[in-house]
């Protein structure tokens, strides 16, 4: 197929994750659209850092930022969010021991960019690793205030990085070259894993040691099983 639409064929891979989620579980449906329209605006966001220094992934207009960015990020964010709950049958109900915490909005805001313009922007770390930085440090201030989350996030961590290598391998077969494509300085580390960047794949596993429970620690929401 034409290497012109591979990012926009990879981000409705995980379009399609997501509404599979979306179906086989309704109580998950209000949560899942509300995180993933916050989530939606930082993929184009971030890519003013990765089209820097990693990656030039083709969209379909030929601009620098897509439809593409916007359909990828808004998908991984229900995915994560949901991810643990749909495969452990878990849900997430109010806590009276555990306070809302509306600041780490804020906080949350701050840890995903502080690092890009720090250390790729000063310092010129590759980008993939200052957002992974980002996302690894919004988890551990997770399991620092809900050590009862810790569990879930690293679940959801090797859930959602199995996933996206599921995802690479389909890319492969349907996109033949296509990650090869877009890989500008995305292998710095110069490992990759049956053809897959071990840099992709660390920022996998650390989307979804964060973003799985992002909500539950603002809301001071548990997750038991259904």
């Amino acid at each position: 197929m034409d290497i012109k639409y591979s990012y926009l064929g990879y981000s409705l891979i995980f379009l399609s994750i997501w509404i599979v989620f979306y179906i086989l579980r309704p109580d998950l449906r209000r949560r899942m659209m509300i995180f993933s329209l916050i989530i939606t605006p930082l993929g184009p966001l971030s890519e003013v850092w990765f089209l820097r220094d990693y990656w030039r992934r083709p969209t379909i207009t030929g601009s620098l930022i897509g439809l593409e960015d916007g359909i990828f990020a808004f998908a991984i964010g229900g995915i994560a969010h949901s991810i643990y709950k749909v495969f452990l049958n878990r849900a997430a109900i109010q806590s009276d021991d555990q306070p809302r915490r509306g600041w780490l909005v804020i906080a949350f805001f701050i840890l995903t960019f502080l690092p890009l313009v720090l250390l790729t922007g000063l310092y010129h770390v590759n980008s993939i690793f200052s957002s992974a930085l980002s996302l690894f440090l919004i988890a551990a201030l997770t399991w620092i205030l809900r050590s009862d989350l810790s569990q879930p996030s690293i679940v959801s961590g090797i859930l959602v990085l199995v996933f996206f290598f599921l995802v690479y391998k389909a890319m492969q077969v349907i996109f033949p070259g296509a990650i090869e494509y877009w890989c500008m300085g995305c292998n710095p580390l110069g490992i990759r894993i049956s053809g897959i960047n071990i840099e992709e794949l660390l920022w996998d596993f650390a989307w979804g040691l964060a973003g799985s429970t992002m909500v539950e620690v603002v809301t001071g929401e548990q997750l038991q099983k259904r």
